[in-house]
């Protein structure tokens, strides 16, 4: 007997974790209807905003490609480069609140197919 209520403990062990990885994994619509590639429209840091066509000739002077890009995969992952850089983490959106996470949550703004995102001094918008 002790030994069954061993092997069934063992075994509901295994489902109940099993079942909890696969509920995490799941990804809302809300959040799967955000992907997509997202372009910078502006970004402003103590009170001097760049936008439009000088996005591209900043991210020239500073010799890369990329100021910033943000892309969002169905799958709940973002992938962010900044100055060529690459970041990755993962995202979820709740009505208009996008969050991303990378061992540290970021919370910004989902409307209209736009991001907005708050960074200490840098306010960063991004457009489908």
């Amino acid at each position: 007997m002790r030994t069954l209520l061993k092997a069934f403990a063992g075994a509901f062990t295994a489902f109940a974790l099993t079942v909890m990885m696969v509920a995490c994994a799941q990804v809302s619509d809300e959040t799967k209807a955000a992907a997509g590639v997202y372009n910078l429209q502006s970004i402003a840091m103590n009170g001097t905003e760049v936008s439009g066509e000088n996005i591209d000739a900043v991210a020239k002077r500073a010799g890369v490609s990329v100021l910033l890009s943000l892309e969002l995969l169905d799958t709940g992952k973002y992938k962010l480069v900044s100055m060529d850089e690459p970041y990755e983490g993962n995202f979820k959106v709740e009505g208009n609140q996008i969050t991303f996470t990378d061992g540290q949550d970021l919370a910004g703004l989902f409307e209209n197919n736009t991001v907005t995102i708050d960074i200490q001094a840098i306010h960063a918008v991004f457009k489908k």
